[in-house]
């Protein structure tokens, strides 16, 4: 999902808040509006900077007492753990509300990204053995296709977001 949003230079950021975090177990204290199934991006930590999904956390694990700020588990958006590393970091925690279709979409990249004819060692424009030939997918000048160049007619252009600034621009905390 990161690879998408960095591509097209937009995190769908409707908020954020800034402060010490500590990761534990998988799990993220987070004051203020986060409810359960809210995608985050977190950024400033040295081991988690990237994206995650918010689920409850399991009630085996949660305190009796509900704790105040709520207690999240870190999710990768799929039935697979994440495997996060505990560690406490002063940082950035945006929240992020995608447009309709966005998280299909990038489920169909990773999917694309997953099947070995595709990756981009194995990417070759021809090739031929014996009786085997291939072609794959190419661009305007002949190269191998990468995930950008296959799915860019899929990403409408009110997704991408299109700098006026000179200069290089981060995602999240750009400046």
């Amino acid at each position: 999902m990161f690879m998408v949003m960095s591509k097209i230079r937009n995190a769908f950021e409707k908020d954020s808040v800034k402060g010490v975090f500590s990761i534990s177990g998988g799990n993220i204290a987070l004051p203020g509006a986060f409810v359960s199934d809210m995608w985050v991006a977190i950024t400033g930590s040295i081991f988690n900077d990237g994206v995650y999904l918010l689920k409850d956390v399991p009630p085996l694990e949660m305190p009796l007492t509900p704790p105040d700020p709520p207690i999240f588990r870190l999710s990768n958006g799929t039935d697979d753990e994440t495997s996060v590393k505990d560690e406490t970091f002063t940082g950035v925690i945006y929240w992020l509300k995608f447009p309709p279709g966005f998280e299909e979409l990038c489920k169909e990249v990773n999917a694309w990204l997953a099947d070995p004819a595709n990756k981009a060692s194995a990417v070759v424009s021809h090739g031929v053995a014996g009786v085997y030939s291939e072609t794959r997918a190419t661009t305007t000048e002949g190269l191998p296709a990468g995930w950008a160049q296959v799915f860019a007619p899929r990403i409408p252009s009110n997704w991408r977001n299109h700098f006026q600034t000179a200069g290089t621009t981060e995602v999240l905390g750009g400046e």
